[in-house]
């Protein structure tokens, strides 16, 4: 199941997928370079990435482009370095491609199907 990002509306392209329980954002995915002026959270994060060449500069400088695959704790982790801002990556960025099905939906959906339950808020 690949989801796509759906928050950045200024030209980004962001896919991901959560493999062995890690949340993947993608070699080739776009991020922005500049964020609001309140953005703190993973901020640092943020800062090492680039530090260690893994989010490189694009051909547009409005933009990041993920150099390998990163493993982020959480989706929210990988949202927010795309976004470049604090944003919820479980109910507001990501989407099951070609649905409206938010990473949350998804992963309920997942857990019950195997006969699980659980209330995550991020």
């Amino acid at each position: 199941m690949t989801l796509h990002n759906t928050k950045v509306d200024i030209g980004a392209s962001a896919k991901a997928q959560e493999i062995n329980g890690e949340f993947v954002v993608f070699k080739g995915t776009t991020a922005r370079v500049t964020g609001p002026q309140g953005w703190t959270s993973y901020r640092g994060l943020r800062d090492q990435l680039v530090l260690e060449k893994k989010l490189e500069p694009c051909d547009s400088p409005e933009f990041y482009v993920f150099a390998v695959n990163i493993a982020f704790s959480s989706p929210t982790a990988g949202a927010v370095i795309v976004n470049a801002g604090n944003v919820s990556g479980r109910t507001g960025s990501w989407r099951v491609q070609g649905t409206s099905k938010t990473y949350q939906d998804w992963h309920e959906e997942k857990l019950a199907a195997a006969g699980g339950s659980c209330s995550v808020i991020e």
